[in-house]
């Protein structure tokens, strides 16, 4: 190729709204990059934060061995108190609830390449200044540098608790169900026997006649009164 060769421009850096929050943060952390002291970010962790920042999906790009934390605004909500100062350290330092639930998936695409993804996987969090446990559903990418090493691992992420709540009081509700169910067909199934009983299902209030309590050696007394069905 001859010396005197020339090349297109490279095309102009997307613009990114200074609406956004994270948006902001990121223009912040530029205006530092590539001076004297601080070295130009890689190409691959600009173009992966560029194309997050917009994003209406929840996204957070863990970078290098440190893994440093970038995420859009949608994501930071799902942070609590680590936004704003997450942005731009590494998430070993400032995710220490998270640490250990993280860490092993994180390292998983970092150091293997693989692709990974959780469905209602819990994690406990640090929210409104109290722990909370929280379920999301996250699908991990490599994210490869110019030389096609693994730099970083780019997180879809959606929050899966409401979701998990709900399944959770439908079961315990499906169980108290069955539990009734259990205790009406014990009743009914004594009707073979002398005496007379009443059964208030939502009240669990059982009352009867002295025939009736002789049968279930139960206290005719107390049982006139009322007892509840265990």
């Amino acid at each position: 190729m001859a010396d005197n060769a020339t090349f297109p421009p490279e095309p102009p850096a997307p613009k990114i709204s200074a609406d956004h929050e994270a948006a902001e943060l990121w223009r912040l952390l530029d205006a530092d990059a590539g001076d004297a002291s601080t070295p130009p970010w890689p190409h691959a962790l600009r173009a992966t934060v560029e194309l997050m920042l917009p994003s209406k999906a929840q996204m957070v790009l863990f970078w290098g061995p440190e893994f440093t934390t970038f995420y859009n605004d949608a994501y930071a909500p799902f942070i609590g108190g680590l936004h704003p100062r997450a942005f731009g350290r590494s998430s070993r330092k400032d995710w220490s609830d998270l640490w250990d639930d993280l860490v092993p998936l994180l390292e998983r695409v970092y150091q293997g390449g693989e692709t990974v993804a959780v469905s209602d996987r819990a994690f406990q969090m640090e929210r409104n200044g109290a722990a909370q446990e929280a379920f999301f559903d996250i699908n991990f990418s490599p994210v490869r540098d110019e030389d096609g090493a693994v730099g970083g691992v780019l997180c879809v992420v959606t929050e899966t608790t409401a979701k998990v709540q709900a399944l959770r009081a439908l079961s315990e509700n499906v169980a108290r169900q069955k539990e009734a169910d259990q205790q009406q067909a014990m009743a009914l199934g004594s009707g073979a026997v002398r005496g007379t009983w009443m059964w208030d299902i939502p009240a669990d209030h059982l009352t009867g006649d002295e025939r009736f309590a002789q049968a279930f050696s139960l206290d005719a007394a107390a049982l006139r009164g009322g007892l509840p069905i265990e």
